[in-house]
């Protein structure tokens, strides 16, 4: 690739960020004024603060090299948050669904800022890549942060329905975890969906070959999570898995007209991959708080495998990464 392309790619990647800091904006706010943690609503406009500097820097560079936002990224980004913020209106909100919406979105950014690094280093331009690492290693702790508050949200959350309820506190905290299953398995069946459309586009062997066998696990943990949800007298939510569907059916559009496609295939992998980790490790909590020791293994051993996945995901981005990138030319 002629140095020219190099630029071009560069400039495509920064107008992506861009697009991404400038669409969670809107997120940040709403999640700052419902999240019900005092704590985390502190956190979380310090972090809107941050994000502005970051779209600021990111408009700054590229200025710099004489070009300038995208309209049609920014208009998709916009218009990809549509639906989750009306399903956000539909359903229950509460200080775990907003901590957990938090977390996703700082992984979603995390992913971004580490291919605009590998994108830039490739294109020699050392000035792009100092920032992407820089702004990379804020969203990264803030995601840590925002990690330990965990916790405390599920008491906080447990407590108030509690209240709201007259049910003792277990009761509470079996119905959530009973909704958070149905958030994991929603999560599961479209990540198997994802993984698939993955799989179209990988060219690199040992790549395809793990995404090949990370995806029959993942369908394996969707059936036993099920299993589960049936062993709890309950079921699958239709609703989850139609919102995570619809989702799909948004992003898909775009993902026709975007360039590069195998790499952010990897970004939007390494993001999934990322939230299950984060996902079974707060339904492990919740489990223990309902006392159900069986729930608790499973999601134990579900988040190992998951983070396991994301560790290799983010070891070998930089070689799949620049091998699907050069392959998709």
């Amino acid at each position: 690739m002629d140095d020219a392309s190099l630029r071009r790619s560069t400039i495509a990647h920064l107008q992506v960020a861009h697009a991404a800091e400038r669409a969670q904006l809107g997120e940040l706010r709403t999640l700052r004024d419902e999240v019900g943690i005092p704590a985390v609503a502190a956190l979380l406009d310090q972090h809107l603060m941050e994000t502005i500097a970051h779209g600021d820097r990111l408009e700054e560079r590229l200025e710099e090299l004489e070009s300038g936002s995208s309209i049609r990224l920014l208009v998709q980004s916009t218009v990809g948050s549509v639906p989750k913020l009306v399903v956000d209106r539909l359903r229950p909100q509460d200080g775990c669904a907003c901590l957990r919406d938090a977390i996703a979105a700082e992984a979603a950014e995390i992913a971004t800022y580490g291919l605009l690094e590998i994108e830039a280093t490739r294109a020699g331009d050392e000035s792009t890549a100092v920032l992407a690492q820089e702004i990379r290693v804020e969203e990264v702790a803030a995601r840590d942060e925002l990690g330990t508050f965990w916790n405390q949200a599920v008491d906080v959350a447990i407590a108030a329905g509690a209240a709201a309820s007259g049910a003792t506190v277990t009761k509470v905290a079996r119905a959530l975890l009973v909704d958070h299953l149905r958030d994991v398995h929603a999560l599961e069946r479209n990540a198997a969906i994802m993984l698939s459309t993955v799989l179209g586009t990988v060219r690199d062997d040992v790549a395809r070959e793990r995404v090949e066998d990370h995806r029959a696990a993942t369908v394996r943990h969707g059936d036993m999570v099920l299993e589960r949800l049936r062993e709890l007298g309950s079921g699958p939510s239709r609703r989850k898995q139609a919102q995570g569907l619809a989702f799909a059916a948004v992003k898909g559009p775009f993902n026709l007209v975007r360039t590069e496609r195998a790499a952010k295939d990897l970004r939007d992998m390494y993001v999934v991959e990322h939230l299950e980790s984060v996902a079974y490790a707060q339904l492990a909590v919740l489990a223990q708080r309902a006392g159900d020791e069986r729930t608790q293994a499973l999601a134990g051993s579900h988040a190992l495998e998951a983070a396991t996945m994301s560790d290799w995901l983010e070891r070998e981005t930089a070689r799949f990464a620049l091998e699907s990138l050069a392959g998709g030319r």
